[in-house]
């Protein structure tokens, strides 16, 4: 069986990898690149990337950002160029992160509103409560 390749733990790499990615960006040249940076004895196909939301769309998200910093005019000192995309990166991973954990307070909502649609007894409060300090309470009962 194929070693996995996205994990929980792998997950953050890969991501960095977008995020720092300078030049074209290519479903080619990320796996190459990935595979590379990962040590892995085979290619990883685009497909396996395809399969995570998350990856498709920071890649998406890359691909544009890259396009439109090209068309932008960059500064003839290095320096600068390096701080102003050291700056351009950061801005987009603040903004990608923003997304997702905009995208996670929405989930949890949604998960509140369904156990008070199919449990309205639910005591709503028990959330709050540590998960150490629950599985503490439920050992001594």
């Amino acid at each position: 069986m194929p070693k996995k390749i996205v994990t929980k733990e792998s997950i953050d790499q890969l991501l960095a990898i977008l995020n720092n990615w300078q030049g074209d960006l290519t479903w080619e040249l990320y796996c190459e690149c990935v595979t590379s940076k990962l040590g892995l004895e085979r290619v990883v196909t685009k497909q396996t990337f395809l399969r995570y939301e998350i990856i498709k769309k920071a890649f998406a998200d890359r691909k544009a950002f890259l396009r439109e910093a090209k068309s932008s005019t960059e500064s003839s000192d290095h320096t600068i160029a390096s701080y102003q995309t050291q700056v351009k990166n950061l801005a987009e991973q603040v903004r990608r992160l923003s997304e997702e954990n905009r995208a996670y307070k929405e989930k949890f909502v949604r998960w509140l509103s369904v156990i008070y649609q199919n449990a309205p007894s639910f005591d709503l409060s028990k959330l709050d409560i540590p998960l150490t300090a629950k599985h503490k309470h439920s050992r001594e009962m």
